[in-house]
Order: structure tokens, then sequence, then C-alpha cells
């Protein structure tokens, strides 16, 4: 029975749905309930339902805090659900291969193969294997200080004469008459749709 059918079945009884404050006992993310206690001193609640759908994989999802306050509605006097966390110890969100989650330590998301982690003071994307993402500027500056330094060498080297013995022939050096290498653009090296 689905969470409309149940709101249907109520209207039709004249029941109305009324909510309980609870603080919770358990968290059990497998099969997304908590067990709680209303803060009236009423009955324990087992195995409260923290979606509408306890067989899906997907949809937003938030995880209690043990020790912390939840508004509880009842549907029914047998099927009750969270709608409403004081402190949340983790939050899920998955849409199709998309899925996002989020920590007091950071956010994970995953969109099909790829996963980016973000913690304090870090991004990590696909494990980090890679290395650091390059710093484009700094790069960017020094690769133009060695053209530079090429450019001003080579222009001293094409005034060089090398004299030929015995025949006392001068020759200038023309394996260094090359075009000046000139000066590398930001963006030759910046790849615009990843950015730090």
């Amino acid at each position: 029975m689905t969470i409309q059918d149940i709101i249907k079945k109520l209207a039709n009884t004249g029941l109305e749905m009324y909510c309980k404050v609870c603080t919770v006992d358990s968290v059990d993310e497998t099969a997304r309930t908590v067990d709680c206690t209303p803060i009236d001193e009423g009955a324990p609640l087992l195995g409260v339902n923290l979606q509408a759908n306890q067989n899906s994989e997907v949809g937003d999802i938030a995880f209690p805090s043990v020790g912390s306050f939840v508004v509880v509605a009842f549907l029914s006097p047998m099927v009750a659900v969270v709608v409403l966390c004081d402190k949340v110890e983790k939050r899920l969100l998955t849409i199709g291969d998309t899925e996002i989650t989020t920590t007091a330590d950071g956010v994970i998301m995953n969109v099909d193969k790829t996963e980016v982690k973000i913690t304090a003071g870090s991004v990590v994307i696909n494990g980090g294997d890679l290395g650091g993402m390059v710093k484009v500027e700094d790069i960017t500056k020094k690769i133009n200080a060695v053209e530079a330094r090429c450019d001003t060498l080579l222009s001293t080297l094409q005034g060089v004469i090398i004299p030929l013995a015995p025949t006392g022939t001068v020759l200038f050096a023309p394996m260094f008459i090359m075009k000046p290498l000139g000066t590398t653009l930001q963006s030759e090296l910046e790849n615009i749709k990843v950015k730090h």
C-alpha cells in the first residue's frame, strides 16, 4: 500500500493524521527506518519510515542523529513516517545514476562513473590518482620565462660567426636562424570546464 492509498483511506474514514515529537533511539540505514521514543513518554515506535517507499533505493532521505528530535506523522494507527529532523547525520539524494551523500565530513558526488569528494580544504576527483590540478597562471608565467630565455639565446646565436679551417672561409650559423618561440597564452593550457 502506498502513502497515497493510505491518505485516501484516511480521508474516507474521517480519521485525522496526527504527529508526535520523538527522540531517535537507533537508525537503520539499510531498511531506511528509525526506532524512536515519544517525548510524551508513550510507547517506543519501532521501524518508523524515513522515506515514502521503503523498497526504493532512489529519492531524498535524511538519516537523523541518534538522540536528536524528530517529528513522526501517523498516516494511520499502524503507519508512521518521519517528516522533520532536528539533527541529520547523513543526507542521501539519488536521482538515476547520480548520487550525492552529505555528512559533517563533506560531500561525495557520484555521476555514472565519475566521483567527486569535497572535504574541508580539498576536492578529489576519481580518487586523485593523477595528482594535483595545474595552477594555470603560474605555469603560464614559467613557460613564458623559458620561452623568453630561449628567444634571447637564439637571437644571440644568430650573430655567431664560425671560421672554417683550413680555408679560412667565414660561415654564419644558419642552424640558429629560427623563428622566435613567442609566448604561451593561458587559454592554450586551461580547460575551463574544470575549475578550482
